[in-house]
């Protein structure tokens, strides 16, 4: 097995201002995200509120959101291009607006603090009017795959 990494960081600069539709993330292909802004500081995404987005009040799931913010959280450390992978310790989030379906809403991401093992990462949803409808704080920690069975 051999990992061959990317730099994440120019890769993404490859689709400013574009949908992401390559991305490894299957969560991330199916939200359409439209990658408006990457920089030292911060990612940010737009995604439109679809349909099938919906909880049974036809508002964005809450489910989604915290997805959403999972998703940008992890790009925003995958484009620090660190030589190992890190992977979501815990997610809290807090639902403060309800977003309306058919409606775009953006999701911004940017790292708090960088340690050896773990990094803490704050991420937001905001609406159309900039409105913060969501906030979450995630760790992710340092995580060296190991060879597979059968796999060298």
């Amino acid at each position: 097995m051999t990992d061959e990494r990317i730099d994440i960081h120019q890769w993404l600069q490859d689709r400013l201002g574009k949908h992401i539709t390559d991305t490894p993330s299957g969560f991330g292909k199916w939200l359409n995200m439209h990658l408006i802004e990457v920089n030292e500081q911060q990612i940010t995404i737009e995604i439109e509120a679809r349909e099938e987005m919906s909880n049974p009040m036809g508002l964005l799931h809450g489910g989604l959101m915290a997805g959403i913010l999972d998703e940008i959280i992890g790009l925003r450390v995958a484009s620090l291009n660190l030589p190992d992978y890190y992977i979501t310790v815990n997610l809290h989030t807090d639902f403060l607006e309800a977003v309306p379906i058919n409606t775009k809403v953006r999701a911004q991401a940017s790292i708090v603090r960088q340690g050896r093992t773990m990094i803490f990462v704050e991420g937001v949803i905001l609406n159309d009017k900039g409105v913060v409808c969501a906030k979450a704080n995630s760790h992710l920690l340092r995580y060296k795959p190991r060879p597979m069975l059968g796999n060298s």
